[in-house]
């Protein structure tokens, strides 16, 4: 009797730990992905920046010539 309890005991603690293993790895899943869409997100911001720059300075170049042309 005291045997089987003992392992008993022993399958719950070591079901235990594997959900306590499960949940860890389930976390940082979650955070590893957190961190990458925020990298995205950074990621856009800084396109948009840039797109926004270039198109700026294609619209200063184009006026230069339009103006040089007249």
């Amino acid at each position: 009797m005291l045997h089987r309890q003992r392992a008993a005991e022993a399958t719950q603690t070591q079901a235990a730990a594997q959900y306590r293993s499960v949940v860890l790895t389930a976390f940082q899943n979650v955070a590893d992905t957190l961190h990458a869409v925020a990298y995205d997100a950074d990621t856009l911001k800084a396109d948009v920046a840039a797109e926004r720059a270039a198109k700026r300075s294609f619209d200063i170049a184009r006026s230069q010539v339009e103006g040089a042309s007249i």
